[in-house]
């Protein structure tokens, strides 16, 4: 056996490696001064003295009364069977020590959490998440959701997916998986559909999961990513926000194919997976409406109840819009109007009708005619096209396009027209100024 190799055997029993190298010294050369066990083992003289002290505690070495000492190892089975019951009582009572620690400190989390409010935090590398993810399946009550593409399912570690599932079944909870389905996460997915219900929707790149209402976790880098390590995403237990995922979720969940479906017209529609994908990121989405205005024939829907909506069309869709109107497009906006976008709408009724409408969590959507349209989740209500964690579905399914339609059009019936907001915001504005100059 190599000495790197006993010096790590020795290790395990409690030694330390100069401790490992000095007492292998001693057992190779026989009684010898603390000059000789200097010169074998490679140490400094001046360690050696307190290292054979160490040794000869722990039974290992025994020194002599002569001068200079000498040191020798004593019977070596009877020496390391007795560092070996230390070690392993010793390990005991770290065990014992280790459990009743984290007895303690449980109740001490249990409390920290009863008093701290509503959290964002930013989790980094994929053993991190792993964990958190199955902290918060095991915080669940009722129900676990979740969306994940094909590289993110196929790498989930086997005893991952057991301790879920053992979770989902031990705690009776509703389990919902949104995947990007092919034939391989298809055949890796079928064998859990009997506790998870799962169904597809193309183009899934970033991974979400959220425990009921109390909980939610996002993705913040692409599942191209190859480096799985740098993986990370953002977790929130923001009421508000968390609410506003799940509502988004369950418009996902709507859209979606149930796996039974996916998998009986496999062979008979490939075309129908393709009519629902998802978009990450407030850009891509852009990118994705960029050429509507010059597809257009009749009409072009946004419905935008964020406070930032008509800065963004603004700056970003004027000219495109501005084209298909001109090309006899009706243009129809639906926005939230305040002081702080007054001067966005009063800008945006050059090239489209707007009418104003409540503010909503977040959530938004825009329609192509009836052949496309986006449904949007906006994560930070920013001015800003940048935004990677805006989640949006992009659908082409006919019927799904007609009923998102016929929403804007209720919406729309219902909601006040731009210019009568406009005078009433005025005037309220005015108001406000006369008074703070009295």
């Amino acid at each position: 056996m190599s000495q790197r190799a006993l010096i790590d055997q020795l290790r395990l029993l409690g030694l330390t490696e100069s401790e490992s190298k000095a007492y292998l010294a001693v057992v190779k050369l026989g009684p010898c001064t603390a000059v000789q066990v200097s010169r074998e083992s490679q140490l400094q003289r001046t360690e050696i003295y307190s290292l054979m002290s160490k040794l000869v505690s722990k039974g290992l070495v025994e020194e002599t009364a002569d001068r200079p000492k000498r040191y020798q190892a004593p019977n070596l089975e009877r020496a390391l069977k007795n560092l070996g019951e230390q070690t392993a009582s010793r390990l005991r009572r770290i065990k014992e020590a280790t459990q009743q620690l984290a007895a303690r400190l449980s109740e001490l989390t249990v409390t920290s959490e009863r008093r701290k409010g509503p959290e964002v935090r930013v989790i980094h590398k994929i053993n991190n998440i792993q964990r958190n993810f199955l902290e918060m399946v095991a915080s669940a009550e009722s129900e676990i959701w979740m969306m994940a593409g094909r590289k993110q399912v196929l790498h989930v570690p086997t005893h991952t997916v057991s301790r879920t599932l053992r979770t989902i079944s031990k705690k009776n909870l509703r389990a919902r998986l949104i995947a990007e389905l092919d034939e391989n996460v298809a055949r890796h997915l079928k064998k859990n559909t009997n506790l998870v219900e799962i169904r597809h929707c193309g183009n899934v790149s970033v991974h979400l999961y959220g425990v009921d209402d109390s909980a939610v976790s996002v993705g913040l880098t692409p599942s191209s990513l190859t480096d799985l390590q740098s993986t990370s995403e953002i977790h929130i237990t923001h009421p508000e926000t968390v609410r506003a995922m799940r509502n988004f979720f369950e418009t996902f969940w709507d859209q979606a194919v149930p796996f039974n479906v996916w998998a009986s017209t496999r062979e008979e529609d490939r075309g129908t997976q393709h009519r629902r994908t998802v978009i990450w990121g407030r850009e891509q989405l852009y990118a994705a409406v960029a050429d509507w205005h010059l597809k257009a024939r009749e009409r072009i829907l946004d419905y935008m109840p964020t406070e930032n909506g008509p800065v963004r069309v603004l700056t970003y869709l004027k000219e495109s819009f501005t084209e298909a109107r001109n090309r006899g497009v009706r243009m129809q906006s639906l926005c939230h109007m305040t002081p702080a976008n007054l001067a966005a709408v009063r800008e945006m009724l050059r090239f489209t009708e707007v009418r104003h409408t409540d503010a909503s969590p977040g959530i938004g959507f825009g329609i192509l005619d009836e052949s496309e349209a986006v449904i949007q989740y906006i994560q930070a209500d920013t001015s800003d096209i940048i935004c990677p964690t805006d989640i949006a579905i992009y659908v082409t399914d006919e019927s799904a396009v007609r009923q998102l339609k016929e929403m804007f059009n209720l919406l729309w019936k219902n909601s006040i027209p731009a210019e009568s907001k406009i005078r009433e915001l005025s005037e309220t504005m005015a108001h406000k100024s006369t008074t703070q100059k009295a």
